[in-house]
C-alpha cells in the first residue's frame, strides 16, 4: 500500500484545494500546492510508464511531467483513487493479520465508482457505474479549465521544479529523467530503473484487479 495516502474530505473525495481552484486563481504556494504534486507523481505519473516518461522528456526538454499527463490523465487517476482506496485498504490492513484474524475478518468495503467483481455486465461495457462516469466528466471539465488557465499552470509547473529538488529519490518520475527539473539537469544514467522494478506498491490497480 502506498504510504502517500492523500487525505479525504468526509464524502471520500481528494485534492479540495486543487479541485477548488477558479477561474479568477492566478497563483498558488508550494505549501498548498503539495497534496496534488504529490499526487501526479505518486499516482498519474504512473499512467504513462518509466521508458515512456523518460522517452518523452528526452524529446522535451525543459518541459515537466504537468505538460506531459492530460487532464483526462489525471481526472481518471482521481477517479481510480477514489473508487478503489476503501477496498485496498481493506486488503492491506487483512494482510497485517495472522491466519486466524484473516478467517474471522468481514470484507465490508465496497468500490465506489464500479460494479462489484463478478457482476454480469452487458457486451462491450467497462464496468464504470453512470455515476462513476458522470463524475469522470465533471473531475475532467474542472482540470480542463484549470489546465486552461495558463498563469496558474505555470506557477504549478514551477512548484513541480521545486518538488522535484526538494524529493531527491527513487521514484520513477524522478529516476526516468528530469522531467522539467531546475536547468534541465539530467539524472545519471545509472539511476535510471527499469519499470519492471519499480516499487510495486504505488501501482494503481484497475477497479476489478484482485491482485
Amino acid at each position: 500500500m502506498n504510504n502517500k495516502m492523500m487525505k479525504r474530505s468526509p464524502d471520500g473525495k481528494i485534492l479540495i484545494t486543487f479541485i477548488s481552484l477558479t477561474e479568477d486563481t492566478t497563483t498558488i504556494t508550494y505549501e498548498e500546492n503539495l497534496e496534488f504534486l504529490t499526487f501526479m507523481d505518486f499516482y498519474v505519473s504512473k499512467l504513462a510508464g518509466a521508458r515512456e516518461l523518460k522517452s518523452w522528456s528526452v524529446k522535451n526538454p525543459g518541459k515537466t511531467l504537468l505538460d506531459k499527463m492530460t487532464a483526462s490523465d489525471i481526472a481518471y487517476a482521481i477517479l481510480v483513487y477514489e473508487n478503489g482506496i476503501d477496498v485496498w485498504m481493506e486488503r492491506f490492513k487483512k494482510k497485517q493479520m495472522n491466519t486466524q484474524q484473516q478467517s474471522q475478518a468481514v470484507q465490508s468495503a465496497t468500490l465506489k465508482y464500479h460494479h462489484p467483481v463478478g457482476t454480469k455486465l452487458k457486451a462491450y461495457h467497462d464496468g464504470w457505474t453512470q455515476v462513476g462516469r458522470d463524475y469522470y466528466y465533471s473531475l475532467l471539465k474542472t482540470i480542463q479549465r484549470i489546465k486552461g488557465n495558463t498563469e496558474l499552470w505555470d506557477v504549478m509547473k514551477d512548484n513541480w521544479r521545486t518538488y522535484l529538488n526538494k524529493n531527491k529519490r527513487g521514484s520513477f518520475v524522478h529516476v526516468a529523467a528530469s522531467m522539467g527539473g531546475h536547468n534541465g539537469e539530467e539524472m545519471e544514467e545509472e539511476e535510471i530503473l527499469d519499470e519492471e522494478d519499480t516499487n510495486q506498491s504505488h501501482i494503481i490497480h484497475l477497479p476489478n484487479d484482485d491482485e
